[in-house]
């Protein structure tokens, strides 16, 4: 038959029909979108004209048409799904090709250049098609093109932009870090079920991630950049923005503690950039090819304790393999395979402890352990109720063994009965927290005698506290 007929009245009369042809391509768009479900069943792939079930924020802007899935998108939404591990993937509740407003050109901020104070940067696609922003005089204003985007477990891919060469990643990152920051509340976005909800919940308890994935990340650059190690770069908190991004150059953000000038954007953008430069570039991605030539050194430089404490971030919960993060770091660890607490030449591996205490009144994180003889060491820094002890924590100058002004302060405590030391300098690292595990490492600690005399200086120890 030439003709399928899909509606018979009443009457008997044809109300419609399909012919062979449109049937045949309705049947393509079917089996192309069925190639994606069939490898990743809970990923639903939306049709032409579901527009209206997608999140209220994809409407107009984002997803103004939805496209047919043919063989060529689907090829491209695989093969960008089969780079990710499954705690992107099972983040991931639907997806969208879609036709943007625009074509997806948007003006990114008259405040974009080229990096170097020249002229705006315009997409080479928008430019092509003449749709690039103009400002009142009629002069170019930087023009981006949207790639893609995520809402809750959704994403939507430009249809522009395809094959999406590290956008699936980037997007699907996105979608990981709404389930993680939405674990206090089921309802905070439906498509997620009652499993990837509890999921997010026992990540954020597994890992003493605080208040969520994007405060601790924010809270770990931020303390880096408090301490002042190195030319990092302050960020902006979860929620807001830094339209400055666009004045920097690759070098530039990489040695800021970003993993592109696009990440110093906002927390969430960071989260994204290094989980996709690691996936799809690797080791050739600038945030990898810093630790070139580390694995092996006796001494890890504090400058790349940041970075490396957010790729073991990403890590530790799913976001990159373990094979991802070897190829970019090159294999090293900054915490001690083995159970202890490295000091100059000596390790401390009995009484091994780690935990939160309240004293005064402030909430300290610390590591305890036992070495030789009576040796005790310490070390503390306070982190307040909500907040993950992951991060940088600079030492004070216990000077007298006393907290100055009897305000709180972190510190470094080597208790011998005869002759005490405690911290006058140095960099607390906290790397990782897991029920396993507290991994980390202290650089450049100077010890002092109770006059407040340096009497020690150690560039670099590990520890590992087991759980």
């Amino acid at each position: 038959a030439s003709v399928l007929e899909l509606v018979r009245g009443s009457d008997g009369a044809v109300l419609d029909e399909v012919g062979a042809e449109e049937l045949e391509h309705a049947g393509t768009a079917l089996r192309n979108a069925n190639m994606i479900t069939a490898a990743y069943p809970t990923i639903r792939v939306f049709g032409p004209g579901e527009e209206a079930q997608l999140p209220a924020e994809f409407q107009g802007t984002y997803a103004e048409t939805i496209i047919e899935v043919d063989t060529q998108i689907a090829n491209a939404v695989l093969a960008g799904l089969d780079d990710l591990p499954p705690a992107l993937t099972s983040s991931i509740s639907g997806i969208a090709i879609v036709e943007p407003a625009n074509k997806g050109c948007v003006a990114a901020g008259v405040g974009c250049t080229d990096g170097d104070g020249g002229a705006p940067r315009v997409n080479a696609f928008c430019a092509a098609e003449g749709l690039q922003q103009n400002d009142d005089a009629g002069d170019p204003t930087s023009t981006a093109l949207l790639n893609g985007a995520a809402v809750g477990s959704y994403l939507v891919l430009n249809v522009h932009s395809l094959p999406w060469t590290g956008t699936i990643a980037h997007e699907a990152t996105h979608n990981f870090n709404n389930r993680i920051d939405t674990r206090s509340s089921a309802a905070a976005n439906a498509s997620w079920g009652a499993a990837e909800v509890a999921d997010a919940k026992d990540v954020v308890r597994k890992y003493a991630l605080g208040a969520g994935l994007s405060s601790t990340w924010y809270e770990l650059h931020h303390s880096v950049y408090e301490a002042e190690v190195g030319p990092v770069i302050e960020a902006p908190p979860p929620g807001s923005k830094w339209d400055g991004w666009c004045t920097l150059d690759s070098a530039t953000a990489v040695q800021g503690g970003f993993a592109t000038p696009y990440g110093a954007l906002q927390v969430a953008e960071d989260i994204a950039e290094y989980a996709s430069q690691v996936i799809i570039e690797g080791p050739s991605a600038p945030v990898c090819a810093q630790f070139s030539g580390q694995s092996g050194q006796d001494e890890f430089p504090e400058e790349l304790a940041l970075p490396y404490t957010k790729l073991v971030m990403l890590q530790s919960l799913g976001v990159l393999t373990d094979a991802q993060f070897d190829d970019c770091t090159g294999g090293i660890e900054i915490g001690r395979s083995a159970p202890g607490i490295e000091l100059t030449d000596q390790v401390f591996t009995t009484e091994l402890k780690a935990g939160f205490y309240e004293s005064g009144g402030v909430r300290y994180f610390a590591i305890l352990g036992q070495g030789v003889e009576q040796w005790q060491l310490l070390y503390e820094a306070a982190v307040p109720e909500g907040s993950s002890p992951i991060g940088a924590h600079r030492f004070g100058a216990i000077s007298g063994f006393t907290i100055p002004f009897g305000l709180p302060e972190n510190g470094a405590y080597l208790n011998h009965p005869e002759t005490p030391r405690a911290s006058l300098g140095g960099l607390f690292v906290v790397s990782e927290i897991s029920d396993d595990a507290v991994t980390g490492a202290v650089f450049n600690l100077w010890l002092g005698n109770a006059f407040g005399l340096p009497t020690s200086f150690d560039s670099y120890s590990s520890f590992r506290i087991p759980l």
